[in-house]
């Protein structure tokens, strides 16, 4: 067997299970499990999808919403944020906003959803993994006020500090995460993640950079706290995986 051989078959395998993880109607964990392995394969051997399918990576940018929650403009928690930012880190996606293709009766200000934009394997699983954290978020935060009831008045503030504990706390275990897995891809000298973002870069048609917050909220120290002990409970590396 041919070297040229040899990659040809390693390349067919990916594209396979670059199928496999597109397939819409298939099972979402068996698609996530798929685009794992794709990547780990072109890591190990220091391929970049465009080696594997040519023009590859231009042709398959594309933008897709989190369309479970709208927001009206510039009102999207600052935890909500930070998680779906850390995401992106992490899948060689970038977050952004779009508006929303229809507004609610009862809000007359636009509303706008979110938006990671990058291949279809890196959407696809950073949707997958944003929906995960934000409703888990939700649920233990119903959780702990449910056994410890905020003051009468503050169940607001309370829960945003909550809420906003956790969202720090796995936003930090995500860029802890984003450093392993530049240091392996440090290893093998590959230049997929630069040939990714310069790809998104074009399909905007601006610089990936993403702007500072200047809104402050008052929050709770003690339900902060709390939200980052409850952050430390939740199976990232299984979700990963």
């Amino acid at each position: 067997m041919t070297m040229n051989t040899k990659t040809e078959k390693l390349h067919a395998k990916i594209r396979k299970m670059m199928a496999m993880a597109e397939r819409t109607e298939g099972n979402e964990e068996e698609a996530a499990v798929a685009a794992r392995m794709v990547e780990k394969l072109m890591r190990k051997h220091n391929l970049s999808i465009g080696d594997v399918t040519p023009e590859q990576i231009k042709s398959d940018i594309l933008g897709s919403e989190w369309d479970k929650m709208k927001w009206t403009a510039n009102r999207c928690p600052a935890w909500v944020q930070g998680i779906a930012i850390s995401i992106s880190g992490v899948f060689d996606t970038f977050v952004t906003f779009s508006v929303a293709s229809h507004n609610d009766k009862h809000v007359h200000a636009y509303q706008v959803n979110l938006r990671f934009v990058g291949t279809e394997l890196d959407v696809q699983v950073s949707l997958q993994l944003f929906s995960y954290l934000y409703s888990t978020i939700i649920r233990l935060t119903d959780k702990y006020f449910k056994e410890n009831p905020s003051p009468k008045g503050k169940a607001r503030t309370y829960k945003n500090s909550f809420r906003s504990g956790m969202g720090h706390r796995l936003s930090e275990r995500l860029k802890e995460l984003k450093a392993e897995r530049e240091k392996e891809f440090a290893q093998t000298g590959t230049t997929l993640i630069v040939v990714k973002q310069d790809a998104i870069a074009e399909y905007l048609g601006r610089e990936l950079k993403y702007g500072t917050s200047k809104r402050k909220s008052s929050l709770n120290g003690e339900a902060y706290s709390a939200g980052c002990s409850a952050a430390n409970s939740v199976g990232l590396n299984t979700q990963l995986t």
